[in-house]
């Protein structure tokens, strides 16, 4: 455990690795339950109206949209641009399309790892490596 500042207040903590001290990460919290309650009672309400209806820092909002924590239902653009194309999103990190790319990348490397492991394998048994042996008395 090291003793670090908290990036928001500045004060000192301990922590493994969280980068905000408690006080401010229930603050964050207090926030975020306000953010959810007013959407879940105005469905479809624009991204800077909430900001000024609940005094929520638009950078916290951004950040939960970014994380997927939050997600409001409007084709608004919140400024949020695909890590990977640029494309505008309206949450998380990547666009549709990069996250099934990546997906997909995924997939086959998976595969290809998974069709290596069994080429290997045969080879393994030829050796006398591992598996259970008698031993004649």
């Amino acid at each position: 455990m090291e003793l670090v500042a908290c990036v928001l207040c500045g004060s000192l903590f301990q922590t493994y690795d969280k980068k905000i001290c408690p006080r401010c990460a229930q603050k964050e919290e207090e926030y975020y339950q306000i953010v959810k309650k007013t959407i879940r009672e105005n469905p479809g309400k624009r991204f800077k109206d909430i900001v000024e209806e609940t005094g929520v820092p638009e950078r916290l909002m951004r950040r939960w949209l970014q994380n997927g924590r939050l997600e409001i239902n409007t084709k608004e653009s919140f400024g949020l641009r695909c890590e990977r194309c640029n494309k505008e999103i309206l949450q998380g990190r990547y666009c549709v399309d990069c996250r099934q790319i990546m997906q997909n990348g995924l997939n086959d490397l998976m595969k290809e790892s998974k069709k290596l492991q069994l080429e290997q394998e045969p080879n393994n048994k030829k050796k006398g490596g591992g598996g259970m042996h008698f031993i004649n008395d």
